[in-house]
């Protein structure tokens, strides 16, 4: 008893030095959960997408713990496509709880967590305090995960898996041949498993640790086979973990569908595929190069649905300006109730929010511009370094890009939003960390140490559209 009692004040002590050391990253996190945790209060779950649909699955789980799903051709809800991880534990909440707000606090639960995996990581591999907090800022005021984290949508499992799996890469690859890289590796494809019962983008995650381990062969110094194999096997057992996991779920969708990996136009929407349009030209001519290199400045000052699609879609303003602001109106601004309002893509906008959507926009374009530049310097230095764990790390913010145009490209349907930054949160926590680099490294250069107020100033700025929504 003496020795617990000992342990727990040590443990105490050691809590209470580790809490004075780190002020403004304990508030930071705790404003992070503040902003999730007001979504139960002040957040209409209703309003998130595709609500009824993936209600509608949420409760088929509710009812029954078993595939497949009620129709063949997954008709009775749009939505059903999706792997089925998620709608299980929600309908499992609902089964307990039977409200929808205790599904939600699930969801919200899941961005909290990952959002304190974000600050371990930053805390573990950045050198700087400086970029650990600017990292961090900018992950707890993104507005698209909070608004996200408080849906009903299987995002911010995924969003969680991600960044817990990058962790693992991280640290597999950080060590030396022995035991360690085998437990992490079994622990790796669980997650990875995990991720693909989740979303189907966990693919790019799957592509993502298959390049770090390419990259850790092609970059250590070379030993003879025997080395080469002792680095490499366990990785199968990673892959063996994986199959295990998700397997039995995708052979189940082959034997069923004929596919693999279904999407969303193998449900009630196929029936866009028979309309005429741009998806029955050959691939490279559905989208035009403006799509890819186009800008639209109309998005500063109407940072909403169709600015930037119609008459002329625009594929990068879109992709920010719904990563920094509510683009399609989904309700994440405070409800009208007696305020002047403006109709936005069918639903009313209070006029107030205007400004500070169209400050976040501003200062999330300057934010992308910076992270970009930061992403081709830390790539160019992994090259050099030869740090294989993160070059493959970095890949995954340009693979979810590349997934995002290829997805515009192959349905090419533009009233259905299909360009989201939502779609990319599952990517975004190295890109949380390059611009926490990108902020440290220009505060240590006297002359450009402007920039790095302006980078500072632009999160302040995006912070501003959370905080009026969350608070107004």
């Amino acid at each position: 008893m003496k020795r617990a009692v000992a342990a727990a004040r040590v443990a105490g002590a050691r809590a209470r030095r580790f809490a004075a050391g780190h002020i403004p990253e304990l508030c930071l996190l705790g404003l992070g959960a503040l902003l999730r945790l007001l979504m139960l209060s002040n957040y209409d779950l209703t309003m998130g997408y595709d609500f009824p649909d993936h209600a509608l699955v949420v409760e088929w789980y509710r009812d029954r713990l078993r595939l497949p799903l009620p129709l063949p051709d997954l008709q009775f809800s749009r939505e059903a496509y999706h792997p089925p991880l998620y709608y299980v534990l929600a309908g499992a909440v609902l089964r307990w709880f039977g409200n929808y707000r205790a599904v939600q606090a699930m969801g919200i639960g899941f961005g909290i967590a990952r959002l304190a995996l974000v600050w371990y990581g930053l805390e573990r591999y950045l050198p700087s305090r400086l970029a650990r907090i600017a990292g961090l800022a900018l992950a707890t005021v993104l507005p698209t995960a909070i608004h996200l984290d408080g849906m009903i949508y299987g995002e911010p499992l995924n969003n969680l898996l991600t960044v817990a799996a990058l962790l693992i890469i991280l640290r597999l690859f950080a060590a030396e041949d022995g035991r360690g890289r085998w437990w992490k590796a079994a622990l790796l494809g669980l997650l990875l498993g995990l991720q693909l019962l989740t979303k189907v983008s966990g693919l790019l995650v799957i592509l993502t640790a298959g390049a770090a381990a390419i990259l850790d062969l092609a970059l250590r110094p070379r030993g003879g086979w025997r080395t080469q194999l002792r680095r490499l096997a366990p990785m199968a057992l990673c892959a063996g973990v994986l199959l295990a996991v998700a397997g039995p779920y995708y052979a189940h969708n082959y034997r069923r569908h004929h596919k693999v990996f279904l999407a969303g136009w193998d449900g009630p929407d196929q029936w866009q595929k028979n309309q005429p349009g741009p998806h029955h030209l050959p691939y490279l001519q559905r989208r035009p190069l403006a799509f890819f290199v186009g800008w639209n400045n109309d998005i500063f000052s109407s940072p909403y649905w169709s600015t930037g699609v119609f008459p002329n879609h625009r594929f990068w303003p879109v992709l920010i300006a719904s990563t920094f602001v509510d683009y399609y109106n989904y309700g994440f601004s405070p409800p009208p109730d007696d305020q002047p309002t403006v109709a936005i893509n069918g639903r009313p906008v209070r006029v107030a929010a205007l400004l500070p959507a169209r400050l976040s926009v501003i200062g999330g374009t300057a934010i992308a511009a910076l992270v970009m530049v930061a992403w081709l310097a830390a790539t160019w230095w992994a090259c050099r370094a030869r740090a294989a764990a993160a070059l493959g790390i970095l890949t995954l913010p340009a693979l979810a890009v590349a997934g995002q145009m290829h997805f515009a490209t192959l349905y090419p349907f533009d009233w259905e939003g299909l360009v989201k930054g939502a779609y990319l949160q599952f990517a975004a926590a190295p890109l949380m960390a390059l611009f926490g680099l990108a902020i440290a490294w220009l505060w240590t250069r006297p002359r450009l140490r402007p920039l790095a107020l302006v980078g500072l100033a632009a999160v302040a700025m995006v912070a501003s559209y959370g905080l009026y929504s969350r608070f107004a």
